[in-house]
């Protein structure tokens, strides 16, 4: 989905409130307020705060589905369209730490179950697309047939998740982007095929 400059300013408003203050404190009048505009021209973009809550997974979807269609559309080997994945996931998250602490928070969530299902939807998808990678990359001889496909997309991501929460939890004390390209080339190291 596009989004108007309002709406994006809504949704990283929304995004900034929930990690600084929790998710009990957004609400459309106080978002209104942070937006500096009435509750009545925050309802003209967004029909409620589900609606708002929802839009920050889509708008990370959207994001994330433009670099996978990117990866798609280049003649690059397998093993360079997950390498721009995973780095492209540490920079988005490096430049929107607050959008990092949301999509890795259960409490979030939790807060509706129609955006477990959304959530549940995106990573779905991204595993098929990166499943798909690894598995062309098996049929090349470019990634090792050792390892279960499905298993090398839960190291590759495992991972990140893994780097991500511990960079959200040292109160983002060292560099998310530098750590994560040194994990992603330890990782090629064990799944590429010498």
């Amino acid at each position: 989905m596009k989004y108007s400059k309002r709406q994006l300013q809504i949704i990283n408003t929304a995004i900034k409130i929930i990690n600084t203050e929790g998710i009990k404190k957004l609400t459309t009048k106080y978002l209104a307020q942070k937006v500096g505009v009435t509750e009545p021209a925050l309802y003209r973009h967004f029909k409620n705060k589900n609606s708002i809550l929802y839009s920050i997974l889509d708008y990370f979807e959207t994001v994330s589905n433009t670099v996978l269609q990117a990866n798609s559309n280049d003649n690059v080997n397998s093993i360079d369209n997950i390498q721009k994945f995973v780095l492209d996931r540490y920079n988005l998250f490096s430049e929107n730490p607050d959008l990092a602490k949301i999509m890795f928070s259960d409490s979030f969530l939790s807060e509706d179950p129609i955006l477990s299902e959304k959530m549940f939807h995106i990573m779905h998808h991204h595993s098929v697309a990166i499943i798909k990678t690894i598995e062309e990359g098996q049929k090349t001889n470019e990634i090792t047939n050792e390892i279960l496909s499905i298993d090398l997309f839960r190291m590759i991501f495992g991972s990140l998740r893994l780097l991500t929460t511990q960079w959200i939890s040292s109160n983002y004390s060292f560099n998310l982007i530098q750590e994560g390209k040194r994990l992603w080339l330890s990782i090629k190291k064990l799944i590429c095929k010498i």
